[in-house]
């Protein structure tokens, strides 16, 4: 009787640890049960995607190294085209002085990286912003324009606070002279808080951008979202080799070949006469 006991219990036990693994098989999802991991799986150089051999675009352009400063915050747009346009804040001292600037380069498959230049600083030859300027952001509109956003530090009209300034570029008109777009709509200069931290996106016919903003209001004492808009330009006129009226080579040539058929149909009519 004790004999039977024993194996009644072994039985019972067997039978428990059978149910509760096949519960554990039941609850177990099949990919992880057919999984099998190769030494593929956990090398991180395996990688299926294809990509280039890193490259310096904020120096050695030519083989000339001039930019000696820390080079930060890069941001990147493409145009219609896939050229690629590129810019960052840099510590680099030169004709513009010793704040940081903002540089921009650019990338077309014809011509390779161009050249940096400083978007921040020295239209027209004329070095004015002082302040540091940081951490900027970038968009190319519908018209190819490209318009760049920032923080900036430099002192005017609108105080001594971080503003947000905006420049753009079309190929007519180069790139504008830095505006304040955080401060002074209609002349007014409320805005006398810090604002930073930008970001800008386009639609069809304006950027947008918003930033946060340490300005006191009714809204209170905290920092508060902030945001403007700014409108996009024209696309630039195509002129035609006739003098840039859009149809003239159209109408020059509708108009000559009415003249030729009226005077054609003139020299018949006479010979019936």
């Amino acid at each position: 009787m004790k004999e039977k006991s024993i194996i009644t219990k072994f039985f019972m036990t067997q039978f428990l640890i059978w149910g509760v693994f096949s519960l554990f098989l039941s609850s177990t999802p099949i990919s992880i049960l057919n999984d099998t991991k190769t030494n593929e799986f956990f090398n991180p150089k395996f990688n299926a995607v294809d990509f280039s051999n890193s490259t310096v675009i904020s120096d050695g352009f030519g083989g000339a190294y001039w930019n000696d400063g820390a080079s930060y915050s890069p941001a990147i747009a493409v145009d219609k085209s896939d050229a690629m346009h590129v810019v960052w804040h840099d510590h680099t001292d030169g004709v513009w002085g010793t704040d940081i600037e903002i540089m921009y380069a650019s990338y077309t498959n014809a011509t390779g990286w161009s050249n940096v230049t400083v978007i921040s600083d020295g239209q027209n030859y004329i070095y004015w912003n002082d302040g540091n300027s940081n951490n900027p952001k970038i968009v190319v509109d519908g018209n190819d324009a490209i318009h760049v956003v920032w923080e900036d530090f430099t002192d005017s009209g609108w105080g001594i606070d971080y503003e947000i300034m905006h420049t753009q570029y079309t190929s007519i008109m180069g790139w504008s002279l830095p505006l304040v777009i955080s401060d002074g709509y209609g002349g007014d200069h409320w805005n006398n808080g810090v604002s930073a931290g930008s970001s800008i996106a386009t639609g069809t016919t304006a950027a947008h951008v918003v930033w946060y903003d340490g300005t006191h209001g009714v809204w209170g004492m905290d920092y508060e979202i902030m945001y403007t808009s700014i409108s996009i330009p024209e696309p630039p006129c195509t002129l035609t080799p006739s003098g840039g009226i859009p149809g003239y080579d159209i109408f020059i040539l509708v108009f000559g070949v009415f003249g030729v058929t009226y005077l054609f149909i003139r020299r018949k009519l006479k010979k019936f006469k």
